[in-house]
């Protein structure tokens, strides 16, 4: 859905409904959905000759940020088919995006699949995951039902529930900090740098937008200009920099904001 920039992650259709995994890069959820639905009906109601709204209601959607709650939910997209009993095994599955991912089928343009392949480790990495959740060797993130399936309706855009945590400053606050720390401009908190060194001023920003301001990964990157997906890999990318290298700058800048806190 390029013109609502909506990157499609996953997808699954089923006889009454049908799921999918996406991505709004600008807020356009409600307006891509509202197209999805005309488009579908008017299509439908072309060929068998029906009238009016093939779903009823507004389609119902979660904010998902935790890179563990996307790849179960993928699985669960792909699996549901299956558990449905509309089909016997994965390799019958026609009307998912789970031959896309299995490289069994060529991947559709406005499919995208190579960040989700990224994280489990590629096709054989994807295999194995999808297969371990259905044979029960792998159990369900923390929280994963309780918070994205307490209700459900026929369509559905899954998006996990955040809420902001208390505030010990505010992110405007938070944002001149990390400006006088790093040294960045505001311009730079909220520009994109391509390259393997990429913009560690603006992670750090959004490191502190949700530790030390309480934001949610969806709150922050309001902020900062940035999708809830990147600025959860933007968190990854700043715990390892913790991890991994106490004498670098990120290191450094991460002290002296904890000791601002403390103040």
């Amino acid at each position: 859905m390029e013109v609502f920039e909506i990157i499609v992650h996953g997808y699954a259709l089923m006889p009454n409904h049908y799921h999918l995994l996406v991505e709004s890069t600008h807020g356009n959820l409600s307006r891509a959905m509202a197209y999805v639905s005309a488009t579908f009906s008017r299509r439908l109601n072309t060929r068998f000759h029906w009238d009016g709204s093939i779903f009823r209601g507004r389609f119902h959607n979660r904010v998902v940020t935790a890179p563990e709650h996307w790849h179960h939910l993928l699985a669960y997209i792909h699996l549901n088919p299956l558990k449905a009993r509309l089909i016997m095994s994965l390799e019958q599955s026609r009307w998912t995006s789970h031959a896309a991912y299995a490289q069994e089928l060529s991947c559709p343009d406005w499919l995208h699949t190579d960040f989700i392949l990224s994280e489990l480790g590629g096709v054989e990495g994807y295999r194995q995951y999808i297969e371990d959740i259905h044979l029960g060797r792998r159990r369900a993130p923390e929280s994963f039902d309780e918070v994205l399936f307490r209700r459900r309706r026929a369509s559905e855009a899954f998006i996990v529930k955040q809420e902001d945590g208390e505030r010990s400053i505010t992110p405007d606050k938070a944002l001149i900090q990390v400006q006088e720390i790093t040294g960045a401009s505001a311009d730079t908190l909220t520009r994109t740098q391509r390259g393997r060194r990429g913009n560690p001023p603006r992670a750090v920003a959004a490191w502190w937008l949700t530790h030390g301001a309480g934001l949610t990964n969806v709150s922050a990157g309001e902020h900062l200009a940035m999708s809830p997906v990147a600025v959860t890999k933007a968190l990854r990318w700043v715990e390892n920099q913790l991890a991994t290298d106490a004498t670098g700058d990120v290191y450094r800048w991460i002290l002296l904001l904890k000791d601002l806190k403390g103040q």
